[in-house]
């Protein structure tokens, strides 16, 4: 049984840069995201792992969670010519990534492995909510000399600073794949599952973007260090 999870950016971009108009196409949403086979967060069941003895042959099951933070930017030119881009609003795309999630033909007692993957899920929907909950105010901005350049370094410092955030996830992850010898001892599965629930619970679910705004589509999404 094992973990990976992976973050992309989706940028979306409001242009306040002399009389330049906030582009004219749809923001992302979770029909989107549905139909890509994304799924929000939820209670797992079988259904959620497809069975494909051929992409991780050696693994029963295979949790494959996403982060895709999404945002709107201002875009302001100082006198000096430079441009800087700041985060106006934002929020966290997370949950199942139901296209890579998977499980073995032989790993018949699905079921019982169900906790230990909803813990994962869990976490990373715990740290999603967290990363969610931050003020633009301590986010990352960029600067360039062009409207281009500043968006890219804005796209490049959001994409590290999210990583570094989720980065800690994983950690969580492989700490209770530690602990409970990778689900092998459900007791305390149950035990520390409850508590990272219980966290989960305390925390608010993540807020979307406002619908009052343009923006632009997201770039290609990248896959995050460690991914298989």
């Amino acid at each position: 049984m094992s973990y990976s999870w992976r973050v992309t950016l989706g940028a979306l971009f409001l242009a306040t840069l002399g009389n330049a108009q906030s582009p004219s196409s749809q923001p992302v949403t979770w029909e989107d995201e549905i139909a890509r086979n994304f799924l929000p967060y939820h209670q797992l069941t079988v259904g959620d792992f497809r069975i494909d003895d051929r992409a991780h042959p050696d693994m029963g099951l295979w949790v494959r969670t996403f982060a895709q933070p999404c945002y709107r930017c201002e875009v302001k030119q100082a006198a000096n010519g430079m441009v800087y881009t700041h985060v106006m609003e934002w929020t966290i795309f997370a949950g199942l990534d139901k296209n890579e999630s998977c499980r073995s033909s032989k790993f018949r007692d699905i079921k019982a492995g169900l906790p230990y993957a909803q813990a994962m899920l869990d976490i990373n929907e715990l740290y999603a909510r967290r990363l969610a909950a931050l003020k633009p105010g301590e986010l990352p901005s960029g600067e360039g000399a062009t409207v281009e350049q500043a968006r890219f370094q804005l796209d490049d410092r959001l994409t590290a600073f999210c990583r570094t955030k989720m980065d800690a996830a994983s950690k969580e992850v492989e700490s209770f794949a530690e602990k409970t010898k990778k689900g092998q001892n459900q007791k305390k599965v149950r035990e520390l599952g409850a508590e990272i629930r219980k966290q989960l619970e305390a925390t608010p679910p993540i807020k979307p973007l406002s619908p009052t705004l343009s923006v632009s589509p997201a770039p290609t999404p990248s896959r995050s260090p460690g991914s298989p």
